[in-house]
């Protein structure tokens, strides 16, 4: 691609609604909401959100590692490794990433993620919670290295036009 000065950029999320899964924007973004509907913050609101996402993205594990597995075999299928070599070593990779919520939040399902977990607001505390009120949360520490390569590669680009 480089060499037909063609600029192409990976995300190392699963899906674009994965970036709004940060939990400390999250929490803020839920603080804000329920300031402005003037509904007091619980004292372990993170510890509240910490357990809903283990509580919604539990369940997705067999699902998530089965679509990953799937994908890692056919993108290495011209690989010299066989198929349950290639399958071993995403499956140790996938156990990495599930371990912390962090790392687990880039590979599930971000759109189904972000669905329950605004119906869990609702019904927990009563508020809506939009993607740009999320995105109004974040601090510039929040954002993922890649996007905001991503960013810094877009501002290069416009500067040159």
């Amino acid at each position: 691609m480089r060499k037909e000065d063609v600029a192409a950029h990976f995300h190392c999320r699963k899906e674009i609604e994965n970036y709004l899964l940060c939990r400390p924007a999250l929490v803020r973004a839920l603080r804000t909401q329920m300031r402005r509907n003037r509904n007091e913050a619980p004292t372990d609101l993170e510890g509240s959100l910490d357990q809903a996402l283990e509580n919604i993205t539990k369940p997705m594990r067999a699902d998530c590692s089965g679509q990953l597995v799937a994908s890692f075999c056919v993108f290495h299928k011209h690989s010299s490794k066989d198929q349950g070599t290639l399958a071993s070593e995403v499956m140790a990779m996938f156990d990495e990433k599930w371990v912390e919520m962090d790392t687990r939040l880039e590979i599930v399902p971000g759109k189904r993620v972000l669905k329950e977990l605004r119906t869990w607001v609702q019904s927990e505390y009563g508020i809506s919670l939009t993607d740009f009120q999320i995105l109004d949360a974040y601090r510039v520490g929040d954002v993922a290295p890649d996007m905001a390569e991503l960013v810094k590669k877009l501002q290069e680009f416009s500067a040159q036009q």
